[in-house]
């Protein structure tokens, strides 16, 4: 393991390595030791080097800056005590591939080493189901408001909880005039 330039030295450094290897390699996510003063990423466990391709050794060679792309490099984990991303950054694959990773970040220790623990958790999938999600529902929406028929939907007690905008070329309703309105108003006695 590389060693990083800190207030430590001699055997209490190689004591440190030791525990942070045992450490990083007994958490089953994804997680790396990173230093903020020289952006090196200084070791990274088992999960972390499947999950980017990298070995142990290339990731050792790294900084965290040359994982994130270009557009999101301003936003790795950042020197506070402790630090959780709320949105997802794009990193790189040893493929090439691009990720979409959280990370959380925290002091290593308490000597004052400025060292991070950094917790890697892979989004990817997630975000892309999401996007689907958003695109389909998008689809959806410009399919019900381009149809000529009324398209509503009611809740259980008859209440429009939504309407499209047909309902204005046939009813002359305006959608909002009608949410929350029970569908008996509409019907002529």
């Amino acid at each position: 393991m590389a060693v990083p330039k800190t207030k430590l030295s001699g055997d209490r450094v190689n004591r440190y390595h030791r525990q942070w290897a045992r450490l990083i390699c007994s958490i089953p996510l994804a997680v790396w030791i990173h230093d903020p003063q020289s952006d090196r990423l200084l070791d990274a466990n088992d999960v972390a080097t499947a999950v980017y391709g990298f070995s142990r050794d290339e990731f050792r060679a790294m900084t965290l800056t040359s994982l994130q792309l270009e557009e999101d490099t301003d936003r790795g984990a950042e020197d506070s005590s402790v630090e959780v991303q709320q949105d997802a950054v794009r990193q790189r694959t040893s493929s090439g591939k691009d990720i979409y990773v959280l990370l959380l970040s925290k002091d290593l220790d308490g000597e004052n080493s400025g060292l991070r623990l950094v917790t890697v958790l892979d989004v990817t999938e997630k975000r892309r189901a999401f996007e689907t999600m958003r695109i389909r529902e998008e689809q959806l929406r410009k399919l019900v408001d381009g149809s000529a028929d009324i398209i509503y939907e009611a809740d259980f007690r008859g209440r429009f909880t939504f309407v499209n905008r047909a309902v204005r070329s046939l009813l002359g309703f305006e959608p909002e005039q009608l949410i929350g309105r029970h569908y008996t108003e509409l019907i002529p006695e």
